[in-house]
């Protein structure tokens, strides 16, 4: 049971990121990294095994200086802000009691990622970290179909927004659907992995009922939330994630027919909840419109300082600020761009958006290197790379990566998958073992007889 406490530990954490409501504000959101930065410490301090050793490991290097070069960006941000107001420029929208709350909880996702990284220093702790953070998104799905259930308008007796959709307690329905479209990724990849790697010859045997159960449970709980752009995405991902784990044992025109039938048993499964998204596919065009014009306000905003941008935790204030009278049914009741990417641009500008992106690919390089030398980590690193692909696709035309909780939890993801890609596998912890055998016995003196 012992190996199981540290990822039991982190999967709670972030089970209580979900269980809260409101991760997205202020309260909340401080609450749950000081929670993940007690955590973070607390494990560190536990010695545990390294194979090999976190700082003997190439990829650790460009992470480090990408992170440390996103660290400067963001640094620098308050003093070009306030700079810029001097000047008379497009300063005075510089908020530092939000900026303090965006940089206290990238401070949480820091630790979040650190958390991930550190329980995963062996591939035996990544797997067991994954099924964990795996179980508890099946029970929260099965939480969720719960409470909506028993009160479809409301969050813990507290009306909601979307009423009717299934939202948990999260700020609104699409991101409880970016959620649950990633636990079906992570839930079907595990079916597939499994079902590939044991050697059994009854095929229903090769099923694991665990796997399968929460893959049903996701993907119910994401039917419910009646999210059009997480559904979408969910069924790219889920595609593109068989065609890739059964590369080597189908040909594509299997893998496709294998796909067709996943998605036609879909429908049949949840035909009941069908005629729901097929009305909120009537009112597509208007919801387009809406976002086109939330879009065109704040990149025009954007525009103004493309460099930096004005300061983490402006978007509010700038918000308020460019309402008009032609803009205020699109902008008016809006906590953020529904659109990361362009509401990262408008804080931080071209320079924090670059260095973003560099973070971004010292992490998935390492993952995508290690799926080519097809180690043995390889499906499940192409299971989490098929997660974050969720969240990075989703994050187009909605904000689940500004949610506190759901950050924390593909935060840890990848901080997981970033060890496990350079971990050593048995057989190589043990042909190195034996040169450090032979080496060891080479330099052991060699005594003879008694001298004469």
């Amino acid at each position: 049971m012992r190996p199981w406490i540290l990822p039991a530990l982190c999967a709670l954490v972030v089970f209580c990121g979900f269980v809260i409501p409101g991760s997205e504000q202020a309260g909340p959101a401080l609450g749950l990294s000081a929670l993940v930065a007690l955590t973070c410490a607390a494990v560190w301090v536990v010695p545990l095994k390294e194979h090999p050793p976190l700082m003997q490991r190439k990829a650790i290097w460009p992470l480090l200086i990408t992170f440390g070069i996103l660290l400067l960006v963001l640094s620098v941000l308050p003093v070009i802000s306030l700079m810029t107001e001097k000047a008379g420029g497009f300063g005075g929208l510089y908020d530092p009691s939000s900026a303090w709350l965006e940089y206290i909880k990238l401070g949480g996702v820091f630790c979040a990622f650190a958390l991930g990284l550190r329980v995963s220093m062996t591939s035996d702790g990544g797997r067991k970290l994954f099924d964990a953070m795996l179980v508890m998104g099946g029970v929260w799905a099965l939480v969720c179909i719960i409470m909506h259930i028993n009160d479809p308008d409301g969050v813990y007796g507290v009306a909601k927004l979307g009423a009717g959709r299934l939202t948990g307690a999260f700020s609104s329905p699409n991101s409880a659907g970016t959620l649950f479209g990633a636990v079906s990724v992570m839930a079907l990849g595990r079916i597939i992995s499994r079902y590939q790697s044991l050697r059994v010859r009854n095929p229903i045997e090769r099923i694991d009922p665990l796997y399968a159960a929460i893959c049903l449970l996701a993907l119910g709980a994401l039917m419910l939330t009646v999210s059009r752009a997480a559904i979408g995405v969910t069924v790219v991902c889920l595609v593109g994630l068989t065609l890739v784990l059964l590369r080597r044992r189908l040909s594509f025109w299997a893998g496709l027919v294998v796909v067709i039938c996943l998605i036609g048993a879909g429908f049949l499964l949840f035909a009941g909840t069908f005629g729901a998204v097929a009305d909120r596919l009537v009112h597509l065009d208007a919801d387009m419109d809406i976002r086109a014009a939330i879009f065109q306000a704040h990149y025009e905003v954007a525009s103004q300082q493309p460099l930096f941008g004005f300061g983490l935790g402006s978007f509010d204030v700038i918000n308020a600020t460019i309402v008009s009278e032609s803009t205020y049914r699109e902008l008016a009741v809006i906590r953020a761009a529904h659109n990361v990417y362009l509401q990262w641009f408008e804080e931080t500008g071209l320079t924090g958006l670059v260095a973003l992106i560099a973070v971004n690919l010292a992490v998935l390089i390492p993952m995508v290197r290690a799926v080519l030398r097809d180690v043995s980590t390889a499906p499940r690193l192409v299971i989490i790379m098929g997660v974050y692909l969720v969240f990075l696709l989703h994050g187009l035309t909605d904000y689940a990566l500004q949610e506190m909780a759901l950050t924390l939890f593909m935060a840890m993801m990848l901080g997981s998958g970033f060890a496990m890609a350079s971990n050593l596998s048995q057989k190589q912890m043990q042909a190195l073992k034996r040169a450090n055998d032979e080496a060891l016995a080479e330099k052991e003196p060699e005594y003879g007889g008694p001298e004469g």
